[in-house]
């Protein structure tokens, strides 16, 4: 059937995403029904199987929109043959600042979704995902020391991913967070030095 008004349809979905947020937001998502969303959103059940399977498709889509930002975002940051020329740049403050200041950017657009996405109470495939498209560009900001095994990396990958995500929760859940630029400066002083 096509869609003869696509600007009442994204609404719709947009007011059906809304209700279910304010219900996710306080509760697991076992434990929320379809009746609960559209009755929140002002919709019948039939009109929310129009867009939506169920409750987790519904997750899925909000967490499909946050991560395509993200990338979206991030894409720039790695030259298309993968090697940057200045190593020592990128590794410093100001290499990692540029590497991760998208990623904030990205992260507080959508900050009422990624804070409790990225929360303990998340979903653990948005975690997975958001970490494997994050990793690249944080890893090469990092300083380099000798070669690691595939055990150290993935170690390292964790505990670098932990850390991040841990801030970016906390910044987030602030009720006035500090700029992007501050919150990218207090990050990279602990992560690869001050530059100055």
């Amino acid at each position: 059937m096509a869609n003869k008004q696509p600007a009442v349809t994204e609404q719709t979905k947009t007011n059906l995403r809304q209700a279910f947020w304010q219900l996710y937001e306080q509760r697991p998502i076992r434990k929320i029904t379809v009746k609960q969303i559209t009755d929140l959103a002002g919709y019948n059940r039939g009109t929310f199987y129009l867009y939506f399977k169920d409750v987790y498709d519904l997750l899925d889509d909000i967490e499909s929109k946050v991560l395509e930002v993200i990338v979206d975002m991030m894409r720039g940051l790695l030259p298309p043959d993968g090697h940057f020329a200045d190593v020592a740049q990128l590794r410093s403050a100001a290499g990692f600042e540029a590497a991760m200041t998208p990623l904030a950017q990205a992260v507080q657009i959508y900050g009422k979704y990624a804070r409790v996405l990225l929360s303990d109470r998340g979903d653990p495939e948005f975690k997975a995902q958001f970490k494997e498209i994050v990793w690249p560009s944080l890893k090469r900001t990092l300083p380099s020391g000798r070669a690691r095994s595939p055990q150290e990396e993935r170690v390292m990958k964790e505990y670098c991913m932990a850390g991040l995500i841990a801030a970016i929760c906390a910044w987030l859940d602030e009720d006035d967070p500090l700029p992007v630029d501050t919150f990218i400066s207090l990050l990279s002083e602990d992560l690869v030095g001050s530059a100055g």
